[in-house]
């Protein structure tokens, strides 16, 4: 009866073992993930904030030449589509 409670103890023991291994390492897991996530997600709101202001700053520029007659308007809205990065042709 010793030898049966003694070999219980020592598979609940190896139970134990191997749930604490598997539970620190789960644990470090999700944690690296979660930095890498959370990383990612910063990236990505850094970038829409940029998008954000360039297009303000676009509209802001196509805006003035709204108030420009004809060719000069034409002119006016192709130099602000360039700075900002949009390749229209310029219709004249």
């Amino acid at each position: 009866m010793k030898s049966l409670l003694a070999g219980l103890l020592l598979i609940a023991a190896a139970i134990a073992g191997v749930y604490a291994v598997a539970a620190t390492t789960a644990t470090s897991m999700v944690a690296a993930f979660s930095t890498k996530e959370a990383a990612s997600r910063a990236q990505i709101a850094a970038f829409a904030a940029t998008v954000k202001q360039d297009s303000a700053a676009h509209r802001e520029a196509r805006a003035k030449c709204a108030l420009l007659a004809r060719v000069k308007k034409n002119v006016c809205n192709a130099e602000a589509d360039a700075k900002h990065g949009l390749k229209r042709p310029v219709p004249f």
